[in-house]
């Protein structure tokens, strides 16, 4: 896995573990790993089936979007996510574990 910036996840183990990690916590966070000084949150979009199929996604700039806002996002992400999946005979709940970004925001500043 070739990284694009210092930032990004490039050994498959570590890209896994934040795969099943965004999983269980219900969003995702690119912090600088696909481009410098942006930060980008997406939540999983459901099929009726209960499988991912698209994501709903924002963000921007690390100066637009810092980390104390981001569970706002976040939430508003996931609402919108879930919506859309209830149009697409999704029955079940999205999972939403905001805890999750404290830690992830002190992994980011380490």
């Amino acid at each position: 896995m070739d990284p694009i910036t210092t930032h990004t996840i490039a050994q498959p183990e570590q890209f896994l573990a934040a795969v099943e990690a965004s999983r269980a916590d219900g969003f995702a966070i690119d912090d600088q790993e696909s481009s410098y000084k942006y930060r980008f949150v997406a939540c999983p979009i459901f099929d009726h089936n209960g499988k991912v199929v698209a994501a709903l996604s924002g963000g921007g700039t690390l100066a637009d979007f810092q980390w104390n806002e981001l569970p706002r996002l976040i939430q508003a992400l996931s609402h919108g996510s879930l919506k859309i999946s209830r149009e697409l005979g999704y029955l079940g709940e999205a999972p939403l574990n905001l805890e999750a970004l404290d830690a992830m925001r002190l992994q980011s500043s380490a």
